[in-house]
């Protein structure tokens, strides 16, 4: 039986403080030295930077996005596949205004991480990037990353960003990628949570995210924003929260690990890193 390794990141808010900067790079440092690249597979459910929290000047969040980019690149250059989802802090000044030059900066620095062909600057500006889909063929895995800003682009009202929202048109798309191969386990990620029921950072159209997941056999699904761990089951899918991987969780620096295997199986823990 062949596995792969899907290593969660989530929340890693670069430019908020040196030290988020120092915490990706120690676990860039182990996931080098103890993981396979051609049986790994990286997933950043998003807020990869901060977003100018404290200068609203494009600049500064393009600062953000190298040292991102630069701290994540030796996992991209020894060949580990990059899956990216972006979060309201990546295209959104302090997270919460949508901004679509933040939005087409995301996707000219992300790119080099992993360059689909989909991922540009101008998608990146109309809101047709995402879904990215990726089939693992050692293991016969079907992975999806969605844009869960994206449904909230000209809507700016305050908050409106932080609140999230996949989007009709984008819906369309993740369901039509994913009944490509109806028979085989799937998996997807995404920033926002769809457990989350109060007004701000919750994702508008979770009800409907929730009923595609399950009607088109995904197993499980990745996701952030709220900084916690939590789990939640709904119509045969596995909801995975994680927390911010650059914060300690009970005194420890941890990443959630998911392995997923060719017989369709899958199982999760918690990876301790230095």
């Amino acid at each position: 039986m062949q596995k792969e390794v899907i290593v969660h990141i989530t929340d890693t808010h670069i430019g908020k403080n040196l030290d988020f900067s120092e915490r990706l790079e120690a676990l860039v440092e182990h996931v080098g030295q103890h993981y396979n690249p051609r049986e790994t597979t990286i997933f950043h459910t998003g807020d990869c930077t901060e977003g100018g929290v404290f200068d609203f000047r494009l600049s500064h969040h393009e600062r953000e996005f190298e040292d991102f980019v630069r701290i994540m690149d030796p996992l991209e250059k020894e060949g580990f596949t990059i899956i990216v989802a972006p979060g309201n802090h990546d295209v959104g000044r302090q997270g919460i205004t949508a901004d679509r030059e933040l939005r087409a900066m995301y996707g000219h620095h992300v790119r080099a991480l992993m360059p689909w062909s989909t991922l540009t600057e101008e998608s990146m500006r109309d809101g047709t990037a995402y879904p990215l889909f990726y089939f693992n063929g050692r293991v016969n895995w079907c992975l999806q990353a969605l844009d869960s800003t994206v449904g909230q682009l000209g809507r700016d009202g305050p908050f409106d960003l932080a609140r999230g929202n996949v989007g009709l048109e984008q819906r369309r798309r993740a369901r039509a990628q994913l009944m490509r191969f109806p028979d085989m386990p799937k998996a997807t990620g995404f920033h926002h949570d769809p457990w989350y029921l109060k007004w701000t950072n919750r994702l508008t159209d979770a009800a409907d995210v929730k009923d595609l997941l399950a009607d088109c056999g995904v197993k499980f699904n990745l996701g952030g924003h709220r900084h916690l761990n939590d789990r939640h089951e709904y119509r045969g899918v596995t909801h995975l929260k994680s927390h911010r991987t650059v914060d300690p969780l009970d005194g420890e620096y941890v990443f959630q690990e998911v392995t997923i295997c060719s017989d369709g199986t899958w199982y999760d823990f918690l990876k301790k890193y230095r």
